[in-house]
């Protein structure tokens, strides 16, 4: 029954219950390339979370493993998972893109295909956000083995704003911790380049001036893969400072000040 144009109350409810959902909706970014060994863990792990309001959107890179496989099997049993495939492997950075261009969430945020989270960590995360009304943030983070032990000490970050300069000389927002709100700022997307896609992405946020605040809870495990070496030589030197000059804009002046406290912090965090 109508009465002066509005609908009953159930429809109303209804109404105003869909654009909360929208409004509340996390959209989390995976891509996946040959990741079979580890997915099956990581997509557990979102279904597991206790904050329930979340879209997942993969986007493969051109697996040619049983990944595909994998993913039909969840996307059939679980429809808040959604997956797209490129026909060739162009990049995690591109394949990122294309589920944000996809993401009806409010939230935009990340997990790769053989990370963890704790199952309140989006509850916990998002609860954060909206109390303190931030628009980006990002958390500490620790690591996990390929048995997914958990080893190394924590990566802690401070409960303070961090800015676009803050970020170039320190690069403490980890992909799997991040989360942005895009109806407040928009959608940002990654670069195409093989490397430092993610920090592109926090700097363009910050260049534009916003501000990502630090959240020191530890609900996120990044796996260490056997044999993985961060690979601290000339070469990567030389790339982030090609990073900095071509991609951040910067004058050899800068480039150079922000490539030593650079090495400076990468030394404290990976070496002493």
């Amino acid at each position: 029954m109508r009465k002066n144009g509005l609908g009953s109350v159930k429809e109303i409810c209804n109404v105003m219950t869909q654009k909360n959902n929208r409004e509340n909706l996390v959209s989390i970014i995976t891509p996946t390339y040959n990741s079979s060994k580890f997915l099956r863990e990581t997509l557990d792990c979102i279904i597991a979370q206790t904050y329930k309001n979340w879209e997942l959107i993969i986007t493969d890179d051109g697996s040619t493993d049983n990944t595909l496989l994998i993913l039909e099997e969840y996307s059939k049993k679980e429809s808040r998972i959604n997956f797209y495939k490129s026909e060739s492997n162009l990049g995690s950075g591109i394949a990122r893109n294309n589920s944000i261009k996809l993401a009806k969430g409010r939230f935009i945020a990340f997990i790769d295909s053989d990370d963890i989270w704790l199952p309140n960590k989006l509850f916990n995360h998002i609860k954060f956000m909206q109390e303190n009304n931030l628009i980006f943030s990002h958390a500490s983070f620790g690591f996990i083995n390929e048995s997914g032990e958990k080893i190394k000490n924590t990566f802690k970050v401070s409960e303070r704003k961090v800015g676009y300069k803050d970020l170039l000389k320190r690069t403490e927002i980890g992909c799997l911790t991040a989360i942005y709100d895009q109806f407040e700022i928009g959608k940002f997307y990654m670069s195409s380049d093989r490397r430092r896609q993610d920090y592109f992405l926090w700097l363009s946020i910050l260049k534009a001036g916003h501000y990502s605040y630090g959240y020191n809870k530890v609900e996120s495990f990044y796996r260490v893969h056997d044999g993985q070496v961060k690979k601290f030589n000339l070469k990567y030197l030389l790339d982030h400072y090609t990073f900095l000059r071509q991609r951040q804009k910067l004058s050899i002046l800068a480039a150079t000040y922000y490539l030593s406290l650079y090495i400076y912090s990468s030394v404290k965090r990976y070496f002493l």
